[in-house]
């Protein structure tokens, strides 16, 4: 399964590849690291700040945020999330 790091609001997710949607609930940064390490030990901290600074530039390590919004299956049943605003009201805890 692919995951990205993607950014909704101030916090984070992973985004899965797969199933087009947010695989985790929004968190901050701090959360995110200890997630990252907690699954994939350091292997998992590679090059963290570079990628999270491509979060905060882009939205997303992976696509830009904005094409996470415009394709994807993150709603109730698989639905389309148009907004950030979206997102963070569906995955914020």
């Amino acid at each position: 399964m692919g995951l990205y790091i993607a950014a909704f609001g101030d916090r984070y997710c992973l985004w899965c590849t797969v199933e087009d949607a947010p695989a985790t609930q929004l968190m901050t940064r701090a959360e995110m690291i200890m997630l990252l390490r907690q699954e994939w030990g350091e292997r998992g901290l590679e090059n963290i700040e570079q990628r999270l600074a491509r979060v905060d530039r882009t939205g997303c390590e992976g696509p830009s945020r904005r094409k996470l919004l415009a394709k994807n299956r993150a709603g109730m049943g698989g639905t389309h999330v148009a907004t950030e605003a979206g997102m963070v009201a569906l995955y914020r805890r």
